[in-house]
């Protein structure tokens, strides 16, 4: 194990995309770059070299596929915000063997046909992965969009929560479903068995639970993420020549077990979280119905504030640890309510507050609501000499230079810069 510093080229607290293109090019570039450098060229990623010797390819999201992290892999534009413009790029380009994820609203019906005449299949649901599955059981053919949510998927608190209460495959698979799907039918894939592949997995939410300072959505999410690991080390062993990296690409959130109270010792109840069972996300979402309806429609309205406050405390007691509100805590939701109806229309603070309300009880805090500059954890599996790599404190942009060099592919990542560029390059050496 080692230790990774995320820092981007203009800031000492990065941003995912920016720490994402570190990993994909092997450059540190500036906050909202997707695989384009500090002077917005491009700049080849590790997965189109990959792509362009021959290996299947493809990512496993719990986010919007266009979303930085993914998009730095497999796209290039100067502002991370361009998804509609990321989407276009990966159905034209045609990079990915496969890509897993939501973000469905930024693939308009042209780009979903061209993945259809170009052979792809488009799952919408766990069913249809299921499906696609069985019929390539015997060959592992891996020619597959799966874009099972408009934006993000669903939390994995939430979605375990509407699977107790509708069992069905009709659903959002969870991440260690995607993973140990696509796994299997590489296992098989011909492809693969002689090139080799490379696959981007992300446990993407976990980073947006930190955002909303949501601990039992967050820890939720880690252990999702720790499944899916399980699946990818059992995978690994039964893979010779196959290597597993994981490492986040910063923290969010500054999250603080066992806060300081007036007395020692310090500690933290992490049973605590077991009890929540709905993201602060969606009790925002159930918090907007009421400020967009006619009871909330004019501001400075006491009665909608009312209202806001009872429907959050009985979401609380409901759906969470929190059996009791203090003072204090209704005073702080009283004032971000009234901020909301009163100025903003938004909720999100509000939101913040749930989050603060069920932390406490559990004995553990926040600093921040964006990303925090500490190192991050990093953790290989695979031959001797690859794990051996790892240990140590390292840039970011090494674990670009470990995965390519265990690939062989550092020349290969130097020609899709130059070909990104429009440069004359020579595939194979001049023979004299």
């Amino acid at each position: 194990m080692g230790t990774v510093q995320t820092h981007s080229s203009t800031s000492y607290i990065t941003d995912s995309a920016a720490a994402a293109t570190a990993y994909a090019t092997g450059f540190k570039t500036y906050d909202s770059a997707i695989a384009v450098d500090t002077y917005e060229q491009p700049l080849g990623t590790v997965l189109e070299a990959a792509k362009a010797r021959g290996m299947v390819t493809g990512m496993i999201v719990t986010c919007r596929v266009t979303h930085a992290t993914p998009a730095s892999f497999a796209a290039h534009v100067v502002d991370r915000d361009s998804e509609d413009d990321i989407a276009a790029q990966y159905v034209s380009n045609k990079n990915l063997d496969f890509l897993l994820g939501g973000g469905k609203k930024h693939f308009n019906d042209s780009m979903l046909d061209e993945l259809n005449s170009s052979g792809y299949t488009v799952a919408n649901n766990y069913q249809d992965l299921l499906d696609y599955q069985s019929a390539n059981a015997d060959t592992g053919a891996l020619r597959l969009f799966g874009l099972f949510k408009d934006s993000h998927m669903t939390y994995e608190v939430d979605r375990l929560r509407e699977l107790a209460a509708n069992d069905t495959t009709a659903r959002e698979p969870s991440l260690p479903e995607m993973v140990d799907i696509v796994l299997g039918l590489l296992r098989k894939n011909e492809q693969a068995k002689k090139h080799g592949y490379f696959i981007m997995i992300e446990g993407s939410r976990v980073d947006h639970a930190g955002h909303s300072n949501d601990p039992g959505t967050m820890a939720k999410e880690a252990i999702a993420f720790d499944e899916t690991v399980a699946v990818v080390l059992n995978h690994v062993e039964q893979s010779p020549n196959t290597a597993m990296l994981s490492a986040a690409d910063h923290g969010t959130g500054g999250l603080t077990l066992g806060r300081s109270g007036m007395e020692y010792p310090y500690v933290w109840y992490p049973t605590q979280l077991q009890l929540q069972n709905m993201s602060t996300e969606v009790m925002q979402e159930r918090l907007d119905v009421i400020l967009a309806s006619d009871e909330c429609a004019v501001g400075a309205n006491e009665t909608c504030k009312a209202t806001l406050l009872q429907s959050a405390k009985t979401m609380l007691a409901n759906y969470t640890n929190v059996t009791s509100v203090t003072d204090e805590e209704v005073a702080k939701l009283t004032t971000e309510i009234a901020t909301a109806v009163d100025e903003t229309r938004d909720l999100y603070f509000v939101l913040v507050e749930l989050g603060h309300v069920i932390s406490a009880p559990a004995w553990i805090d926040w600093t921040t609501v964006g990303h925090v500059g500490t190192d991050v954890n990093l953790y290989c599996k695979g031959p001797l000499l690859f794990e051996r790599m790892c240990k140590g404190v390292h840039e970011n942009v090494y674990l670009n230079k470990l995965i390519t060099s265990f690939l062989g592919l550092e020349h290969q990542q130097e020609l899709e810069t130059l070909k990104h560029r429009n440069i004359t390059v020579l595939e194979n050496p001049l023979a004299f």
